[in-house]
């Protein structure tokens, strides 16, 4: 007879773990409240490797209230490839323009990071796959087409909307940090087309 396997242990309550919530007592955070419009719309990927960085990074370039929202994969789910097996690249685009109206930011950073789980996992990966072997790009390459794709379909569909992009990489090896550059929208990408 075959011997029944048992059930893993269940996670200690809450309570008993350190600085945990209890549902007695609740949790205040110890950070204030900030008050302010927001200064600028950041469109990033998720990956919670990247997010304190990519913070820092959007203070750096003077920002002080950003409003964020972070998608898997960032702006690749704008990409009509990627739309086009299944991502819902229009719900994306629709977030972004809700999130401009609501904080009624001028500025919208889109910011894409080297080893990106979007690109390797699931549609995306396949996107990658086929778009690598039929252009020969690297997959650098083809975030920074996405980022720049991204780009012209938000200032086009965004009057008064600025958009620069930058993608992340990580440098150094015992100590490695992220490298933020800018990946350069052409004029005639950027300006809105004439009837």
């Amino acid at each position: 007879m075959d011997a029944v396997p048992t059930p893993p242990a269940a996670a200690a309550p809450l309570d008993s773990a350190v600085g945990a919530l209890s549902a007695e007592a609740g949790f205040t955070s110890t950070i204030p409240m900030e008050s302010g419009e927001a200064d600028c719309l950041v469109v990033m990927c998720s990956d919670h490797r990247f997010r304190r960085q990519a913070l820092e990074f959007v203070h750096s370039l003077g920002y002080e209230q950003p409003h964020v929202l972070s998608l898997p994969g960032g702006v690749a789910i704008m990409h009509s490839m990627v739309a086009a097996i299944g991502f819902l690249s229009k719900a994306a685009g629709r977030l972004v323009a809700k999130a401009v109206e609501l904080t009624g930011v001028r500025d919208v950073l889109c910011i894409a990071h080297e080893d990106c789980g979007g690109y390797r996992a699931g549609k995306v990966e396949l996107v990658g796959r086929v778009t690598r072997r039929l252009a020969g790009s690297s997959l650098q390459e083809i975030q920074r087409d996405h980022l720049i794709k991204a780009a012209r379909t938000i200032h086009f569909s965004l009057d008064g909307v600025n958009v620069r992009t930058f993608y992340a990489d990580v440098v150094g090896d015992e100590d490695p940090r992220v490298h933020f550059s800018e990946v350069a929208v052409s004029d005639r990408q950027r300006s809105r087309r004439t009837r």
